[in-house]
């Protein structure tokens, strides 16, 4: 009987050690309506924003010049951010780095995590819209 004892509390010890923590356990709720408490307070934003820039200058293929680098360092992006849970989401980022380009990192996951998510996007735009891939030289053209 003691034997079962110490197996029962050791399984209970693992499941409750591991079971919950992990963004691959999380249900996002697409209809969460965040309270003050859910969100991401200002320096928490700052954190974020640090942490994105860090990704961009650590990129060794992005094809930025030493301006565009600039220019992402020393201006706050324009950010959107949807919440599915308790400072879990979806964040965007962007940054304007031309007349006709933009650079912009978004993610889903624990906005408070050691580990974002990070995805890039550099893309043409002809000032209102982003350009399809295959149309991008004519956009050169017109200007």
């Amino acid at each position: 009987m003691e034997k079962i004892v110490i197996a029962f509390f050791a399984v209970f010890l693992l499941l409750s050690a591991g079971g919950c923590s992990s963004d691959k356990n999380f249900i996002p709720d697409y209809n969460f309506q965040p309270q003050q408490s859910d969100m991401l307070s200002p320096a928490e934003l700052r954190v974020l924003t640090a942490h994105a820039r860090n990704f961009v200058s650590k990129s060794k293929k992005l094809p930025l010049k030493p301006e565009q680098k600039k220019l992402i360092r020393t201006t706050q992006p324009d950010v959107k951010i949807k919440y599915f849970g308790k400072k879990y989401g979806q964040i965007r980022m962007t940054w304007r780095v031309a007349t006709n380009a933009q650079l912009e990192l978004f993610g889903t996951g624990r906005m408070t995590g050691e580990d974002f998510p990070w995805r890039l996007r550099l893309s043409a735009t002809d000032g209102t819209h982003p350009v399809p891939k295959e149309m991008r030289q004519n956009v050169e053209k017109i200007r």
